[in-house]
C-alpha cells in the first residue's frame, strides 16, 4: 500500500514541502490550467480541506500540505482513501477554482449636475445667514448724511431731521454706541437716537416744504 508521503509525491512531480515551496509558486499551481468548476463543488473541495467559502489560493496551499503531512507513513485503508479524496479535491481546486472578488461600491458623480448642485446649495446657505442677519448687515451697508429727514417706517410724516452722528455715544444706561442726533419736527429738541433703531426703524423722506 502506498503511504501518505509517496501518494503526495506522486500528485506533484517535485516534492516539496509547503515551506520549502516560494509563496508565489503555491499560488501560481492554483492559477494554471485552470478550468472553472462549479460554485457547489467548489465549496465541497474546500470543506474537506478544512476551508470556507471564498478561500484564498495561499489558504488552499497551506491546508493541502498541512493535511498530507499530518498522514502516516503507512496509512490505514481508511486513511489512504481519505488522502485520495484530498488530492482530488486540491487537484480540481487547482485546476478549475476561482474565489470570488469583492465588488466595491461605486458611485458615479456627474459634475454636470454635482458641480450646480453644490453652487445652489452654497447659495442658499448665504441667503440664509443674510436673512437672518439682515439688520445688523443694513446697519453696516446703510448712512445718513446731516440734513437727511427721516419718518418712522409706516408712516409719511416726517419725524426728525439729522444733525449730527457719533460712532460711539455714551448714553445714559448701557454701552456706548453709534447714534445719530435728530432735530425733532414735532418741538425742535435735538435727541440722540442709536444707529440701529435710525437705519431699521425709520425711512428718509423728503423735508416738508
Amino acid at each position: 500500500m502506498p503511504n501518505g508521503n509517496a501518494a503526495a509525491d506522486a500528485f506533484d512531480p517535485e516534492p516539496e514541502t509547503e515551506e520549502s515551496r516560494p509563496r508565489d509558486n503555491r499560488t501560481r499551481d492554483l492559477k494554471t490550467n485552470r478550468g472553472a468548476i462549479s460554485g457547489a463543488a467548489a465549496a465541497r473541495y474546500l470543506e474537506l480541506l478544512g476551508l470556507g467559502p471564498n478561500a484564498s489560493f495561499d489558504a488552499i496551499n497551506t491546508a493541502y500540505f498541512t493535511h498530507v503531512k499530518r498522514f502516516p507513513e503507512n496509512p490505514t485503508e481508511e486513511e489512504e482513501a481519505r488522502l485520495q479524496e484530498i488530492k482530488r479535491a486540491y487537484d480540481h481546486l487547482r485546476r478549475g477554482y476561482q474565489p470570488k472578488t469583492q465588488k466595491q461600491a461605486r458611485f458615479a458623480i456627474d459634475k454636470r449636475v454635482v458641480v450646480p448642485l453644490t453652487a445652489l446649495t452654497l447659495a442658499a446657505l448665504v441667503a440664509g445667514v443674510v436673512w437672518l442677519n439682515w439688520n445688523s448687515i443694513r446697519v453696516k451697508m446703510v448712512h445718513y448724511g446731516g440734513g437727511t429727514v427721516l419718518a418712522l417706517k409706516g408712516q409719511s410724516a416726517p419725524f426728525g431731521e439729522i444733525t449730527g452722528y457719533e460712532r460711539s455715544h455714551q448714553f445714559p444706561t448701557g454701552n456706548p454706541s453709534a447714534a445719530y442726533r435728530l432735530r425733532l419736527q414735532q418741538d425742535g429738541n435735538e435727541v440722540w437716537v442709536s444707529e440701529r433703531l435710525v437705519v431699521n426703524g425709520m425711512t428718509p423722506v423728503a423735508p416738508a416744504k
